[in-house]
């Protein structure tokens, strides 16, 4: 009997309370009652979401035979061509120029077109087959069924070996590859003395840990963090090779690749995907156009130069015509003009203090990672300062920058995902009195300077304009924050190795994701990178890395939440969307409402 990881609703009233609250903003139509989760997205007048459950988390301890999706109800359909020719999208960025998985610092997105991954989610968010057609996760490992058709574009079989080949090679054990920056966080999964080849299409993975977090990497069914690669073509020509000549195993060919400006990917007319969300695409080529600034990507779309423009300006968008308002979201209205689809609550925004880990953690020469006779004395350090700050946010004053496009969320969580919690949704106290009340009583009355960084990672819109907020409130209370605005590469690259190079103040990005274990791992010790954590926290954490049991994960994640806000290293400050526009050529685009990023242009239907 197949079998499939359940996945389960974490927050069936989510949408009805956000609804809710945006159309008493808005003036909008009363709002309409949740379809149960089974149900396709339903239309809404909602400026960022549709009113379906947002997210089921692909979760241990459970197994079931699959079900079809719910397919939404929808008007006749144009005729479709079989085949066009090109579509050409203006993208913000793709991640990192990085081709190669095995030789990984920060994720590229691009990899989703010419390489593939375990698993994935349908446009109702329910989690569906890429390369493996049957999973189960267990307390002993994970049993993955392989499609019987996957190859690579040399001809190379994507079966048993060649799965266990890519986990060691991210895991760093493939001789002359790095492996992934995610390294740490698959080792605590995979044990990989546990692997079994049960036959060329099925294996089974031992492992050392039940590790949500890093199921949840492999699998692929959230963010896309883990692609897998021709493994004896990689061995054979070696990584400085490949980059020059790409091999993947998707639906594209890598043809031209132009770094930090385009890509050229054309259709593989030999690809073995045959579900109807993961097939050869209708277009023959895929043109990625990098154009950093968004009224300029608006500029291109209007101009019908690009058929589809990812992360609109939320002034404008907030103008346009939503699909989420006619049949469906991703499809087209009908109404001859430019459109738009949101992708919800895509990405985390937070402040984070984490110098009091870069005082005691000590890089390769023995000493700390931050300087004390710098560091040592820094306000951030004590939990009422950082208290204070969090009080002298005006997170209302963020939110109103995004038009609606912005959601407030007190979770290191991502808002709908698996460990969020309904009472996290609400925009906190703005109190500046408090906050110089509190900075009187700790000795800092008279106000202090501090230094902040950030990266505007691809797809996380209003980061600058959030910042600019945050240092004009902190002005108020006596603090001069001097605001620093690094390359998102090299800024998250260094932070993400653990390095902690940018001190006292970050503001950091987290892609989203649909298990909360990822991010509630980062209060651990033994995470690697960007973490904040006590004695308490990691407990905790050792002991949701050895549950399958769903009701039980949620109940740490819960715990882990509140001691890592309780000591304030991080102040949550909103989720964004992104919406994405497409000419009245784009019949339509379907991909999951809820994403960390860009996704499903395969699906995309054009006019000829």
């Amino acid at each position: 009997v197949r079998t499939l990881l359940a996945y389960r609703l974490s927050l069936p009233l989510l949408l009805v309370i956000l609804m809710a609250g945006l159309l008493a903003a808005c003036g909008g139509d009363d709002a309409t009652e949740v379809p149960a989760a089974t149900t396709a997205p339903a239309a809404t007048t909602s400026a960022t979401e549709p009113t379906a459950a947002p997210t089921e988390a692909l979760v241990a301890g459970e197994t079931r035979v699959p079900t079809a999706a719910a397919v939404a109800t929808e008007a006749p359909a144009p005729a479709i061509t079989s085949s066009v020719e090109r579509l050409t999208v203006a993208v913000d960025g793709w991640g990192s120029d990085l081709l190669n998985s095995w030789e990984d610092t920060q994720p590229s997105f691009i990899r989703d077109y010419y390489l593939t991954r375990l698993l994935t989610r349908d446009e109702n968010m329910v989690v569906q087959p890429l390369l493996a057609t049957e999973w189960e996760q267990t307390e002993d490992g994970i049993r993955l069924v392989l499609h019987p058709d996957a190859v690579c574009q040399n001809g190379e079989p994507l079966d048993a070996e060649a799965v266990k080949t890519n986990i060691e090679a991210l895991l760093g054990n493939v001789e002359g590859f790095a492996g992934s920056f995610l390294a740490s966080t698959l080792d605590s999964l995979i044990d990989t003395g546990g692997y079994e080849i049960i036959s060329d299409r099925e294996i089974f993975l031992g492992t050392d840990s039940a590790s949500p977090a890093g199921w949840s990497i492999l699998h692929g069914a959230n963010y896309h963090l883990i692609w897998l690669m021709p493994p004896d073509y990689l061995q054979e020509v070696g990584h400085a090779e490949y980059v020059k000549n790409p091999v993947g195993c998707g639906p594209y060919e890598l043809t031209e690749f132009n770094p930090g400006d385009s890509a050229t990917l054309t259709r593989w007319e030999d690809f073995w995907g045959d579900y109807e969300y993961y097939s050869k695409p209708q277009h023959e080529t895929l043109e990625l156009v990098k154009v950093p600034e968004a009224t300029t990507r608006f500029a291109q779309l209007t101009a019908e130069n690009v058929d589809m423009a990812l992360g609109l300006p939320y002034p404008i968008a907030k103008e346009m015509e939503r699909s989420e308002d006619g049949i469906g979201a991703g499809i087209n209205p009908g109404n001859g003009g430019l459109w738009t689809q949101t992708l919800g609550a895509n990405g985390k925004m937070q402040v984070a203090f984490d110098l009091e880990f870069a005082l005691k953690e000590l890089k390769d020469d023995g000493t700390p990672k931050a300087d004390p006779a710098e560091w040592g004395n820094d306000p951030t350090l004590n939990v009422r300062v950082r208290e204070a700050l969090a009080l002298a946010i005006d997170k209302q004053s963020i939110l109103d920058t995004g038009f609606g496009f912005l959601l407030p969320n007190q979770s290191i969580c991502n808002k709908g995902s698996f460990g969020w919690r309904e009472s996290q949704d609400f925009v906190s106290e703005f109190n500046p009195e408090q906050a110089k009340q509190i900075l009187a009583e700790e000795g800092f009355g008279e106000g202090f300077s501090l230094k902040a960084h950030f990266g505007e990672f691809t797809g996380r819109p209003n980061q600058k304009e959030a910042m600019d907020i945050i240092a004009s409130n902190w002005k108020d209370i006596g603090i001069d924050l001097a605001v620093n605005e690094h390359d998102p590469f090299s800024y998250y690259s260094s932070g993400d190795a653990g390095n902690r190079e940018y001190q006292s103040v970050n503001e950091w990005s987290w892609g989203r994701q649909e298990h909360c274990a990822f991010l509630v791992n980062l209060a651990y010790s033994s995470s690697g990178f960007r973490n904040e954590y006590n004695d308490e926290t990691d407990r905790l954490n050792e002991e949701l890395g050895n549950t399958v049991d769903p009701d039980r994960q949620l109940e740490i994640m819960a715990q882990v939440d509140d001691v890592v806000l309780e000591n304030h290293w991080i102040i949550p400050l909103y989720d964004a969307s992104a919406v994405y526009g497409y000419t009245d050529r784009v019949l339509e685009h379907k991909q999951p409402p809820f994403g960390a990023h860009f996704m499903d242009l395969q699906r995309i239907l054009l006019r000829d």
